[in-house]
Parts: structure tokens; C-alpha cells; sequence
């Protein structure tokens, strides 16, 4: 088949990564936007040379008033390429109210539980998604910004798990080598019909910021490779130090399930370098599943440990707490 050179670079981003394999089962979330529209362009284009199956799921947040002529959209979209298209309707707002998530993340974790859900009922193995380079620079920027480690350098991945005890789904995206704008002239020659957010041109949002105000200058100075290249080297070394840290925990922590404890024993753990320690406290909240925890917490731990006080206790959101005695630390869940 003869190939134009964005579907080129993109079936060598599937190679390189390996993300696409005979007989797969592909659920592609589908907003209708430019970069989602181009995906189901060119996997479409695609599906029987690399042997596999597509599909497609629509998920209305219902956050704008025409989100209804969006979705007649796309499944006439749909219609036109012969791609099976699901459907879910969902209230983010209220979802972001109850949960006190901003309304980006609340979106997110909406979208996530509606792809496993979809997937386990229909036999799909793989979720696909649109995210392209840009978005994974801007968010290198933004946790950047924020003060984050290591992990939150490493940019947008072009594949991982989904998180979900129901079922197994691994996240692919196919664009995340191809720059915004060449997705953008790709939808306007070859007549690509997409539907505009007018939410993505508010400043409401920090991602919308970034993108409007500090990518701009990054794309004028041509650093969306060199900031991705900065990802891909953190991507690696973070790999190599998560490692060495997955073994300090297993011969260190002592995990209490009916309590839902971790416990530590101080002298195993003296003399560390900072960066395991600050991994270590993060491994063991992770496994808590605690989401609330900052590095100043975290360093004020570490200070804790280092001087060797006893009968300390850090209190940190929704009852969770650290509490330090003469020869231990404990991660605890219960408040007590």
C-alpha cells in the first residue's frame, strides 16, 4: 500500500515500540478532536497490514453544550469507516465535586474505568490513545512546575498498564512521536473533519496555559525533541532506581494487610542516600494507596529518621499517618 509520510512515522513509532501485534483487539478513544480523529485515520488505514482489530468508544462528559452534536460527529464518523463505535455518557462534574479532583482528572479516571469496562466486556486487549509529542512535553513542563521527581520528567509514555484489579489493558499511543502540528495539517489535507473544544482555548486550566502561553516559545526554538530526549533519559534511569528500590522494600517493609500497615524497621534502613529514601516512603505509600503525600512530608520524614527521634507522628490527609518510634517507622491507614 502506498503510504503519506505521517502514517510512515507512525507505523515506525508501532515498530519501534512495539505496540501493535497480530490479532489484537484495539479499543480507541474517540473525542472527535484532531489528534483522535487522525488515529482512527491511520490505524484504520492500517488494521490489515499489521493484522488486527479496531474499535471505537466515544465517553460525553457532558461539560459542554454541544456535546451531543460532538457525538453524532463521530459516530457518523464511525458510520463511514466501518469502525464499531461504543458509547458512554457521564457527569464530570459531579464526579470532580464528590471526589474533590480537579475536573482534568476526574475526566481521566472516568475515561480509564469506561475503557477496562469496555474491554473486559468485549475481549479487547488494548486501549489506544492520542496523545502526541506535544502533550507529552507539556507535561514534563507542568510537573516540572509543580516540583515533581523523576517519574514526573519522564513525559507521556508511549505504552503502560492500566491500573485495574478487573482486568489486564495495556495503553498505547501511536502518535507520541508526531508533533501537533503535523497532525493538524494532516486533518486539513486530507479533509479530516474534527471538532474544536472551545474549552482548549481557555486559560482556566493549567494544561491549557502551558500550551498557550510556554509552548509556543518552546516550539519556535525547536526544543519538543530535545525535552522529549530529556524524558527518555529519566525514563531509564528512573527504571534502573525503581529496581534497586523494589528490592530495599521487599527486604525491609513488613506489610500488614488487616491492619493496612507497613511497618519498617529503623536499622535497616540508616545511612541510605536520600533519593531511596524519598523512593522507599513513596513505594510504601503507593502500596497503601495513599495519594496525598508531598515531598515536604516526605523530607520532614527522612529528618525524622535521620536524627533518630522517637514518638513522632506526621498526620496527613483522609486519617493517614506516620508514626516514628525508637525502633521503627509505620505507614498507617487507620488514624490510631
Amino acid at each position: 500500500m502506498n503510504m503519506n509520510k505521517l502514517q510512515i512515522n507512525i507505523l515506525e513509532t508501532i515498530r519501534k515500540y512495539n505496540l501493535i501485534s497480530p490479532y489484537d483487539r484495539i479499543l480507541l478513544g474517540f473525542s472527535g478532536g484532531y489528534d483522535s480523529s487522525c488515529l482512527i485515520n491511520v490505524l484504520n488505514s492500517i488494521k490489515k497490514l499489521l493484522k488486527f482489530e479496531l474499535f471505537a468508544v466515544h465517553v460525553n462528559h457532558n461539560l459542554r453544550n454541544n456535546s451531543l452534536t460532538d457525538y453524532k460527529g463521530v459516530k457518523e464518523r464511525c458510520e463511514n469507516l466501518k469502525v464499531k463505535l461504543f458509547y458512554e455518557s457521564v457527569n464530570v462534574k459531579r464526579y470532580s465535586q464528590e471526589g474533590k479532583v480537579s475536573i482534568e482528572m476526574a475526566g481521566r479516571e472516568i475515561r480509564y474505568d469506561i475503557f477496562t469496562k469496555i474491554c473486559k466486556s468485549n475481549n479487547f486487549n488494548k486501549v489506544a490513545t492520542a496523545h502526541n509529542l506535544n502533550d507529552s512535553v507539556e507535561s514534563t513542563i507542568m510537573h516540572l512546575m509543580r516540583g515533581s521527581g523523576m517519574s514526573g520528567l519522564r513525559g507521556i509514555q508511549p505504552s503502560v498498564k492500566i491500573k485495574n484489579n478487573e482486568y489486564d489493558v495495556s495503553l498505547i499511543r501511536p502518535l507520541i512521536q508526531i508533533e501537533r502540528n503535523c497532525i493538524e495539517k494532516y486533518c486539513k489535507r486530507y479533509k479530516v473533519n474534527a471538532i474544536l473544544d472551545e474549552s482548549n482555548s481557555s486559560d482556566d486550566y493549567f494544561r491549557n496555559e502551558v500550551r498557550h502561553r510556554i509552548m509556543p516559545f518552546v516550539v519556535r526554538k525547536n526544543a519538543l525533541h530535545s525535552i522529549d530526549r530529556l524524558g527518555q533519559i529519566v525514563c531509564d534511569e528512573n527504571q534502573y532506581l525503581d529496581k534497586i528500590v523494589d528490592e530495599l522494600y521487599r527486604n525491609v517493609a513488613v506489610l500488614d494487610s488487616e491492619q493496612n500497615t507497613i511497618t519498617i524497621e529503623k536499622s535497616k534502613i540508616q545511612n541510605l542516600h536520600i533519593s531511596l529514601y524519598r523512593r522507599l516512603i513513596l513505594m510504601c505509600t503507593k502500596q497503601l494507596k495513599w495519594n496525598d503525600i508531598n515531598y515536604v512530608q516526605i523530607d520532614s520524614c527522612i529528618d525524622i529518621i535521620n536524627k533518630g527521634q522517637g514518638n513522632k507522628k506526621i498526620q496527613l490527609p483522609n486519617g493517614c499517618s506516620v508514626i516514628f518510634k525508637r525502633g521503627t517507622v509505620t505507614f498507617n491507614t487507620n488514624n490510631s
